[in-house]
């Protein structure tokens, strides 16, 4: 019975992080940060997004990275926040009034 659900958990987790795997990355400081917050927002949003740093705002505060980002496209003007623990786990992502790229499992993931 263990090992049924030893199995079934390791499943769950397996199937769980499949889901975005986007989300996770390889961050050791606000530098790596602040491109794993990049490339993700390049990943869902619409391809027509100039995307750049906004500097004044982007900062290591506890224990997660507080990431902003300047959003363009010819329509509008806006930004994206992005916190990215210690691991580099995306933690939360907003891009107000931005369109996002959806797909099946778009309702699990972090937007």
């Amino acid at each position: 019975m263990h090992a049924v659900r030893v199995l079934a958990t390791a499943l769950l987790v397996f199937f769980i992080s499949g889901c975005d795997k986007g989300l996770q990355g390889d961050v050791r400081d606000l530098g790596e940060a602040i491109e794993h917050c990049r490339q993700y927002s390049k990943k869902v949003l619409i391809s027509d997004v100039v995307i750049s740093v906004d500097q004044l705002s982007t900062r290591e505060q506890g224990n997660v990275y507080k990431v902003f980002l300047n959003l363009d496209n010819q329509k509008q003007h806006g930004y994206a926040s992005c916190e990215v623990d210690m691991s580099g786990l995306i933690v939360s992502y907003s891009a107000p009034g931005f369109n996002k790229n959806t797909g099946a499992f778009s309702q699990f993931s972090n937007n």
